[in-house]
């Protein structure tokens, strides 16, 4: 397998750093530029502009031993070289470290990491050739090997040196996988630097079907779009939650407007998203005899996040509870879609997920009550368990209630930094068919972890 090194451009990121002009962010704009674009797109999502891997790069070049802390000596690695150093205190700034103080100290981490890894990938690809011994060393200990069984010093005899470079040629794969991206035009070959990915990268889900809910961006990262399955629909403005969608023929114009009611923000989500889409298409017609009618009235719940920042459930081991909400829409095939809200609790023990949607004693709107929800999920199978209500609409009635199993209809994920979850979100369906027309259920939820 032929490979290519690619060496990472230190540019710092826009919600860390500026760019040599005080009062600039990376990527060009001006400190209120980015400030406007940011509060623009928090009135559709929570989600950040933007997020990157680095954290999860030095946290686990911290963890072999290669990047420390300041002023914490390192066992395996000469400090004069691998060290981080304090950040300079700023003008205006006590000696307690802000968070923009710890900036250069992270930064220096990660080019500390950076270098280690870029070590390892040469020692992979050409052999040691002229690297230094501690150029070798930090590579070996990325690979993730044990430092303390070598001298490092020039006493490292060939069959050392021979064992180093099998043990890196062995492991350095598997470790960049992790970590890094293959190049797009080049497959096969690494990019190493952090991954990161923009709002023009996440996808949110809808319970049901196959549609994909994603955000169009102009050239400054501001959101002026979103499609919604096949369907383009531009923003209305910069401080709105509506976009709309114009259909033309020769006998009528279809306008829709779909206004994204967002509720991430509410339980301090990161990484994840979800909430509803109101949709509501008008028509009028060109002959004027003709009354305007509604064409489609309908609740679209969605969820979804950043891939850099979403933990597989198989890496989750400890117990957690998490607190948040749940919105979503009951329909008919005949009927409108009635909203649904309510609290939502989250937790998970010994592998097994416990999701509990209040919609009928959590719901403080009366207009939004339904059954209580309860699914269970141990990874492989599910139930579904519906708490009756003696205020639910007879049209929205279901005809059993109680738990029922091999229930399939749910997605749950799991965000946060470095495999640490701090949040969850995700979606949920359920028709009856029994009922006539059947009564169908689609959700979405989210929480922090407490």
């Amino acid at each position: 397998m032929k490979h290519i090194l690619i060496f990472p451009s230190l540019i710092l990121l826009a919600a860390c750093s500026s760019t040599g002009d005080a009062n600039r962010i990376g990527g060009g704009y001006t400190n209120n530029e980015y400030q406007q674009m940011r509060a623009s797109n928090m009135q559709v999502s929570s989600l950040p502009q933007n997020v990157t891997n680095r954290m999860e790069i030095v946290e686990y070049a911290k963890s072999v031993g290669v990047v420390f802390d300041s002023g914490v000596a390192g066992a395996n690695v000469d400090s004069s070289r691998y060290a981080s150093t304090p950040g300079t205190v700023k003008p205006g700034h006590s000696n307690v470290s802000s968070d923009r103080d710890k900036v250069p100290v992270f930064n220096k981490q990660y080019t500390d990491a950076i270098t280690a890894f870029t070590n390892m990938y040469e020692i992979y690809l050409n052999g040691f050739k002229n690297l230094e011994l501690l150029d070798v060393k930090s590579a070996y200990m990325i690979a993730g090997g044990d430092a303390s069984q070598y001298t490092w010093d020039s006493s490292l005899s060939d069959d050392d040196k021979s064992e180093i470079r099998d043990f890196i040629s062995s492991n350095a794969i598997d470790i960049l996988d992790r970590y890094f991206a293959v190049d797009p035009e080049n497959p096969g070959k690494y990019i190493i630097e952090a991954q990161s990915q923009d709002l023009s990268d996440i996808e949110l889900n809808m319970p049901s079907g196959t549609d994909k809910i994603t955000f169009n961006l102009d050239e400054h990262g501001e959101i002026i779009g979103v499609a919604i399955g096949d369907s383009e629909f531009s923003r209305r403005n910069s401080t709105g939650r509506q976009f709309t969608n114009t259909n033309k023929t020769a006998e009528y114009t279809d306008k829709t407007i779909a206004s994204v009611i967002t509720q991430g923000e509410k339980y301090g989500l990161k990484y994840s998203d979800f909430g509803y889409i109101n949709i509501n298409t008008t028509r009028d017609f060109a002959d004027k005899t003709l009354l305007q009618q509604t064409v489609e009235s309908s609740i679209k719940p969605y969820a979804g996040g950043y891939t850099l920042k979403n933990i597989s459930r198989e890496k989750l081991s400890d117990q957690m509870r998490f607190n948040g909400t749940a919105v979503g829409s009951v329909s008919k095939t005949d009927t409108d879609a009635m909203l649904i809200s309510g609290n939502a609790t989250l937790n998970f023990q010994d592998g097994v997920e416990t999701l509990n949607m209040f919609f009928a004693s959590g719901a403080t709107d009366v207009t939004k009550k339904w059954y209580d929800v309860e699914i269970v999920n141990d990874g492989t199978d599910a139930t579904i368990t519906f708490t009756p209500n003696d205020i639910v609409k007879p049209e929205y009635q279901l005809s059993q209630t109680g738990t029922i199993s091999d229930y399939t209809g749910v997605d749950i994920k799991y965000y946060g930094d470095n495999n640490v979850v701090s949040e969850f979100s995700g979606t949920a369906t359920y028709t009856d068919t029994a009922v006539e027309n059947g009564v169908t259920m689609n959700a979405a939820f989210g929480g922090s972890k407490n």
